[in-house]
């Protein structure tokens, strides 16, 4: 049994474009975060505190690719969607 998906590919898309650009902008924060007192041994503190945020920022960035690449995928299923359901015609007798 097959089930349609419930997110439209435009709605993936975007929230796909979301994802990704979360986990760029948190990346980006952290990291200038640790590295704004210049000494390696607290970058290295912060860094472990950061730890999570930083799994995730990952995650956001990872998710935000395999979604915007699934809207692609949705969208060429969506258009042959009605094609894999139809049933061949009968011919009618006369």
């Amino acid at each position: 049994m097959s089930v349609p998906p419930r997110l439209s590919a435009t709605a993936m898309f975007w929230w796909g474009v979301g994802l990704f650009a979360a986990g760029i902008v948190l990346n980006e924060l952290l990291a200038r975060r640790a590295g704004a007192y210049g000494s390696p041994e607290l970058a290295r503190v912060l860094q472990s505190v950061f730890g999570i945020g930083h799994i995730a920022g990952t995650a956001a960035y990872q998710l935000g690719i395999a979604t915007l690449v699934g809207s692609f995928v949705v969208r060429a299923l969506k258009d042959e969607w009605p094609l894999r359901q139809t049933q061949p015609k009968k011919p009618q007798k006369h």
